[in-house]
């Protein structure tokens, strides 16, 4: 907070000073989850000093960070579930901050709500944000590649890649008549389309999207740059899937160091390099390796992103499948499990992701029913042989 915040302990009382605002702006009620047994709280009831005593007023001090839990419409009335972070958050304040350079501190518009929504995993809402944006501005305005190019990004998310391609390259087409060819915006069109092709399995076509937008950012931004590090980790995406362990953790390090020097230390992006490691380790059977790297991406993850991330999801059917190839079926089906909630949660049934994490568990209920199955029998074998 910027300011001292004003609320109250009685909710009928602050849903009432949300109603009471015009007709055409969105009514928004924060519900603050904060330990009353702190020793040094960044927050006190001033009831006791208010002229107005039945609003129980509680204020909390300059400087107090909270972290989004939960946003849901109820009645017409946006309620958002905060929880207070505790005084040692100085890295996730640093986090905090990145991400607004990110989004963009200036005025609030549909596309920075868009693109805030796409990091908490809203890909619905984003969407809608962004289309809304795409309605506001007139024919030809410049404002409409990065409208498209986060369009693509959140088709990307959702799983429908072809729609993804088709947002990547209007956006692409848009900056290449308006921009020189050398523009750091076309680098982020190159970049994404890279990605798209890569989940398509469509390696080469990958590798030479990643190429042009490392040629573009590393004259724009010299070698060590976050978006240099975003192209050496996707580059390191496409060789593990080729089973090229080596230039794969090369350079999902390379990638790594440069994070690691630019972002905040609990920043999601790393946590996702951390999960690529622990994926080439598990490829290669060191599962003990692999299990400490998504430990190290969990542990981020769960720190700077809202428990219904689809990216968590992923980090903890990451460490099913380890559990799996050791044998540890119970606690695989328990990873799974808890993979499949949030994304059953996030994502549509037909997403990819969400068809992968249901297979994952039928197979491993399936191999604890064999092994209970081939239990009883060596059980009944023993008894007839007494």
């Amino acid at each position: 907070m910027r300011s001292f915040l004003s609320t109250s302990i009685d909710r009928e009382a602050a849903l009432c000073f949300a109603q009471a605002g015009a007709h055409d702006v969105e009514k928004v009620l924060f519900v603050i989850e904060a330990d009353t047994h702190r020793q040094t709280a960044p927050f006190a009831s001033i009831s006791h000093l208010s002229y107005f005593r039945t609003e129980d007023e509680v204020l909390f001090m300059l400087g107090a960070v909270f972290r989004i839990e939960k946003v849901d419409c109820d009645g017409g009335v946006w309620v958002v579930k905060l929880v207070l972070c505790s005084k040692d958050a100085h890295e996730i304040k640093k986090m905090i901050d990145h991400m607004k350079k990110e989004i963009g501190e200036g005025e609030a518009t549909f596309y920075s709500l868009g693109c805030l929504l796409r990091k908490m995993g809203k890909y619905e809402k984003a969407e809608r944000c962004i289309q809304r944006r795409l309605r506001e501005l007139p024919q030809n305005h410049p404002h409409e590649a990065p409208c498209y190019h986060l369009l693509g990004n959140i088709a990307d998310d959702k799983g429908d890649y072809t729609l993804a391609l088709e947002h990547h390259n209007k956006s692409l087409s848009i900056n290449l008549h308006t921009l020189t060819p050398d523009h750091p915006h076309i680098g982020y069109s190159y970049n994404s389309i890279g990605g798209v092709y890569n989940v398509m399995g469509d390696n080469e076509s990958a590798l030479q999207n990643y190429e042009k937008a490392l040629s573009i950012w590393s004259k724009c931004y010299g070698k060590n740059d976050e978006r240099i590090g975003d192209v050496y980790n996707n580059m390191g995406n496409i060789y593990l899937r080729e089973n090229k362990l080596n230039l794969a953790i090369n350079n999902y390090t390379r990638s790594l160091e440069i994070k690691k020097k630019v972002l905040p230390t609990d920043h999601p992006s790393v946590g996702d390099i951390y999960m690529n490691i622990g994926s080439v380790y598990a490829t290669k059977g060191e599962y003990d390796m692999a299990l400490s790297n998504y430990d190290k991406a969990l542990r981020i993850k769960t720190k700077s992103l809202l428990p219904t991330h689809p990216s968590i999801a992923t980090t903890y059917k990451n460490i099913g499948f380890v559990h799996e190839d050791t044998n540890k079926h119970q606690l695989a089906l328990e990873y799974f499990q808890k993979a499949a909630m949030i994304l059953h949660h996030s994502l549509p049934s037909t997403h990819p992701w969400v068809v992968t994490i249901e297979d994952a568990i039928r197979r491993i209920k399936s191999k604890l029913k064999y092994i209970d199955q081939s239990s009883l029998f060596s059980s009944v074998i023993r008894l007839s042989s007494v």
